[in-house]
């Protein structure tokens, strides 16, 4: 389990290059809720992939959410993460 002190962040962008710092090869990082940090900013998975572009070790990524439909349509079927995310 990471230990992280409370911090602030600009945006998703600022949150994902601070994990980034915390991560090792092997790491499991897991986003739950996801579908509600998404409907708060319409950029949220283009920030996302951005993020995960940039990484150059092996980690995994697991997406938790209560609303089926928004993982769905926006992890699931996402022509954005789709060949980043799934290779």
């Amino acid at each position: 389990m990471l230990k992280i002190s409370p911090m602030t962040c600009l945006d998703w962008s600022d949150a994902f290059e601070h994990l980034s710092l915390h991560i090792k090869t092997g790491d499991i990082i897991l986003f739950d809720q996801i579908s509600w940090m998404g409907s708060k900013d319409s950029r949220f998975i283009l920030k996302l992939k951005a993020w995960w572009d940039k990484q150059t070790i092996h980690m995994v990524l697991m997406f938790f959410g209560s609303v089926s439909t928004w993982l769905e349509g926006n992890i699931l079927r996402s022509t954005e993460l789709r060949a980043t995310l799934y290779s």
